[in-house]
C-alpha cells in the first residue's frame, strides 16, 4: 500500500510535468509561428523594398539619360553660338579695319 501510494504521487508528478511540458511546447509552437509570420511580412517587406529602390534606380538612370542629352544639345547650341560670336567678332573687326583703312589717306605712286 505505500507502494501504491509512492507510484501514485510519481504518476501525478509526471502528470503535472507532462502538462507543464506540453504547455511549454505550445508555447515555443506559438512563438514560433509568430515568429515565422512576423519573417515572412519582414520578407515581404524586404521585397516591396528592393523592387521600389530598383523602380527608382531604373528611374534614375531614364533621368540621367535625358540630362545627358539635354547636356548635350546645350553643348552643341553653345558651340554654335560660340561660333557665330566669333564670325560677328571678325565681321566686326573687318568692319573697323575697312573704316581705319578708309580714313587713312592713300598714296598712289
Amino acid at each position: 500500500s505505500e507502494r501504491v501510494a509512492e507510484l501514485q504521487e510519481e504518476n501525478i508528478k509526471l502528470r503535472e510535468e507532462k502538462s507543464f511540458l506540453e504547455g511549454s511546447l505550445k508555447e515555443t509552437e506559438e512563438r514560433r509561428n509568430a515568429l515565422e509570420e512576423e519573417k515572412a511580412k519582414t520578407e515581404k517587406q524586404a521585397e516591396e523594398l528592393r523592387s521600389n529602390m530598383l523602380r527608382k534606380v531604373e528611374g534614375f538612370g531614364a533621368m540621367l539619360v535625358e540630362m545627358k542629352k539635354s547636356l548635350d544639345v546645350l553643348e552643341e547650341k553653345q558651340s554654335k553660338v560660340e561660333l557665330m560670336s566669333t564670325e560677328l567678332t571678325t565681321r566686326h573687326m573687318n568692319v573697323l579695319l575697312r573704316n581705319v583703312i578708309d580714313k587713312v589717306p592713300q598714296k598712289w605712286e
